[in-house]
């Protein structure tokens, strides 16, 4: 109950405003989100604790869903809400409290490139027992077990030694190359690379070895063999710089993941890469550099991650993506097996930003006001909704 005559045990503020803020805060570092049955403990408890605060009887109907509220509340009103937040400007429409982008702090960025390094390891030394128990080898037989590390420590080290513009932009090759079709696509990754220099980004694309190749296995049994305009494409990306290539028994998720938290030490000195909301070049806002794929990231060593880390990481970097044809004034999706024969669709690609704002338990300043707004994730709600408190 609101009572500011007594002191809680165990914190050295008064129930009210502050005391609320104290455990929230503890709270949201434990917590990523709530659920709905959390949120109908909490109307319930503020409706007994405040019930001054609440219209009508001072009860909160607890037998119906909460509705959205998102007429603006006067400014020293107490607000128990469920909200809608406008996903491009970040701003709660009963408050006018601005959510952030909470982003990872350098300590969490290293914490993500090196459990990236223990990932790699994982994975290489399940490959080689794979090969081993086929091919009845003695693991010592089977390449180094140090190998997949030290090849992405060296991906690593280029990122940070190599001059030029820092990459805003990474390209899971593989995911674009065959998006909509079973085979590899060169001239979908090109178009991709294309409309990211077009919105003044540096792309680099990371491919697999196994597919920068005149021709390889994409599938049981069947071959595919690289057309002439392809493998020109193929290698005006490596000559340009725009692609890396993955060497063979390495995971490329591993690569593009980890250059998402590089620092780039070298090519980003004095330059601040990161893109600011209602930039002059009309850039998506957000953080670099963007990590253009579709992969819904259900590999189970990625549990070696921390949840807020990976949520934090996820939400925002990575960038999505979709590919589709234009044939006669219609969009449709993209015939792609066969289009480089000379009758090849206008392509059109259309990216889908990386939040503006995270899906995190957080607070921010009220405008006109002393105090804080705190926004609450539910599970079972909408992306964008949030439980909305101020007090």
């Amino acid at each position: 109950r609101h009572d500011s005559s007594s002191i809680i045990e165990g914190y050295p503020l008064s129930p009210g405003p502050k005391l609320f803020d104290h455990l929230v805060t503890e709270m949201a570092d434990d917590l990523l989100e709530i659920n709905s049955a959390s949120v109908e403990v909490l109307r319930s408890a503020f409706a007994k604790g405040f019930s001054e605060n609440f219209e009508g009887e001072g009860e909160v109907d607890l037998n119906h869903e909460m509705p959205l509220s998102n007429h603006p509340a006067d400014a020293n009103k107490f607000v128990l809400d469920r909200v809608l937040v406008n996903e491009t400007t970040g701003i709660c429409p009963r408050t006018g409290a601005k959510l952030r982008l909470l982003k990872l702090e350098k300590d969490q960025r290293v914490r993500v490139h090196d459990t990236l390094l223990d990932m790699a390891a994982i994975q290489y030394e399940e490959f080689r027992a794979k090969l081993a128990a086929r091919y009845k080898k003695k693991m010592q037989q089977i390449e180094d077990s140090d190998f997949a590390v030290r090849e992405l420590a060296r991906f690593s080290k280029w990122l940070d030694d190599r001059e030029g513009k820092p990459f805003t932009a990474i390209v899971d090759g593989p995911n674009v190359a065959y998006f909509g079709s079973g085979n590899v696509n060169y001239r979908q990754v090109e178009l991709v690379v294309e409309e990211l220099e077009k919105m003044n980004e540096t792309p680099l694309v990371t491919m697999p070895q196994k597919y920068v190749a005149e021709k390889f296995h994409v599938g049981v049994g069947f071959t595919q063999v690289l057309k002439e305009e392809e493998l020109l494409i193929m290698n005006r990306l490596l000559d340009s710089g725009k692609m890396y290539t993955v060497p063979a028994k390495c995971l490329d998720d591993y690569y593009w993941m980890l250059a998402s938290v590089s620092e780039q030490k070298t090519s980003s000195v004095g330059v601040d890469i990161h893109v600011p909301p209602s930039n002059s070049e009309r850039r998506f806002p957000g953080l670099r550099p963007m990590l253009i794929t579709c992969d819904q990231m259900r590999d189970h060593k990625l549990e070696l991650l921390e949840p807020r880390l990976f949520r934090r990481w996820y939400s925002s970097f990575i960038v999505n993506y979709h590919i589709s044809c234009i044939a006669n004034g219609d969009v449709e999706a993209c015939n792609t097996d066969d289009d480089l024969d000379g009758d090849e669709q206008e392509r059109q690609v259309e990216f889908f930003p990386a939040d503006f704002f995270s899906r995190e338990i957080q607070g921010n300043a009220a405008p006109n006001s002393d105090a804080t707004v705190w926004h609450f994730p539910v599970s079972e709600w909408g992306e964008h909704e949030r439980l909305c408190i101020r007090l």
